[in-house]
């Protein structure tokens, strides 16, 4: 790919930042009200209906908003792979628990879960139909690269050991495991960097829900991925002798600031790793000539509706009519 190629698509996306929620209108969002905050959204673009009780519509709409810009990088979009490995895998566990269950989710939920949840994976004729379809003949080689060994084994450990949370395990560290091939093979810095941070904030994450699960030795290993400085092997016998031992290998692995909001709780790590995300979107937005620009503006976007999200579900569930209409 040409660096003239990034500059005009990145010229396109400039364009488009402008549209993007600024760190003020998310000041007042934080302080208005449920209604205001839907009224302060429709200013900015969003569709939240005539009466604003079609949230999830509005969401559904902002994902779709997305899906259609990244369709329209053509081949652009190949170099921004990294952004459709997580939905693939979940696309992935689905059809590898319908497989096994001998069912489908009734229609209207699996549209919501895949589509437009995920507005990376543009290809959903193939995901809906012959994705499946694959799965359930074991036609492993018919799937994306790094997937199929992960669903034959995945589908396994259901079929002969009746274990759920090992396909789900199995099935997340192949995600993870790609997510990282991806950014070594990538030319684009901010990719490779994005790919680093992503699969390191996983595996602590991972070893901090283990250890709140119980998990022993045996089950760290099998859920934990190479991650930058983070070795696997270590950080797993770390997480299984304890809160004490994770936060000092850490520590010594050059993750002091995650030690430190680890050992307050895992609202602390949330908010380190989203700070971390934050100062990689500062760092690429100035990369025009690499794609890094472009990948800044994805992540802005995603976060932007999760962040939307989350305020509209606090606020809803502050008020009078239920915070349980609207789903997390």
């Amino acid at each position: 790919m040409s660096e003239n190629r990034y500059v005009y698509v990145s010229a396109r996306i400039r364009v488009l930042e402008g549209r993007l929620l600024s760190e003020e209108d998310f000041g007042q969002l934080e302080a208005a009200s449920f209604r205001q905050c839907l009224r302060l959204l429709a200013g900015r673009g969003w569709e939240p209906g005539r009466d604003g009780t079609n949230v999830e519509g509005m969401f559904g709409r902002e994902r779709e908003k997305v899906r259609r810009v990244f369709q329209s990088l053509g081949e652009v979009r190949e170099d921004f792979r990294i952004l459709r490995i997580p939905g693939e895998f979940q696309r992935a566990k689905a059809a590898v628990k319908e497989d096994f269950c001998g069912m489908k989710p009734p229609q209207g939920e699996q549209k919501d879960r895949v589509w437009p949840e995920d507005p990376f994976m543009t290809e959903r004729v193939w995901w809906r139909r012959e994705f499946p379809a694959a799965v359930r003949s074991q036609a492993y080689d018919r799937l994306p690269r790094g997937m199929g060994e992960a669903v034959r084994q995945a589908r396994r450990s259901l079929w002969e050991q009746r274990d759920g949370q090992l396909c789900e395990i199995i099935l997340d560290r192949a995600a993870l495991e790609e997510i990282r091939r991806e950014g070594e093979h990538s030319h684009i810095p901010a990719v490779r960097h994005y790919a680093r941070m992503r699969v390191e904030n996983a595996d602590i994450q991972i070893a901090l829900r283990g250890m709140a699960a119980g998990w022993k030795l045996e089950r760290f290993r099998q859920a934990l991925a190479a991650a930058g400085e983070l070795d696997p092997e270590r950080m797993a016998r770390a997480a299984a002798a304890g809160s004490r031992a994770l936060e000092t290998y850490l520590e010594n692995a050059g993750f002091g600031e995650a030690a430190e909001a680890f050992g307050e709780s895992g609202a602390g790590l949330e908010r380190w790793q989203r700070e971390r995300e934050r100062r990689l979107i500062g760092q690429a937005r100035r990369d025009v000539f690499s794609g890094g620009l472009i990948l800044a503006y994805f992540l802005q976007r995603r976060r932007g509706i999760r962040l939307v999200r989350e305020m509209l579900v606090e606020k809803r569930g502050e008020g009078s009519e239920g915070g349980e209409r609207m789903r997390a």
